[in-house]
């Protein structure tokens, strides 16, 4: 049975999405954080989904412009 390149796709997005999933739940701490003129102290679970969204949000705008 040959997999199709979409279904590929699917699939590992969905791995990845559940190993981030899985670092955010095992990481559910208080995180320091400096950026630029901010400081300040966020749970770590924020700041993983914060950045895995940011990367969702960057790679479909650049896979638009194919």
């Amino acid at each position: 049975m040959a997999l199709s390149r979409r279904k590929v796709k699917y699939f590992t997005a969905g791995l990845l999405a559940a190993a981030v999933l899985v670092l955010v739940f095992q990481n559910s701490g208080n995180t320091r954080i400096n950026f630029l003129f901010l400081s300040g102290s966020v749970p770590t679970l924020v700041l993983i989904l914060g950045t895995f969204l940011v990367g969702v949000f960057v790679g479909t705008v650049m896979g638009r412009r194919r």
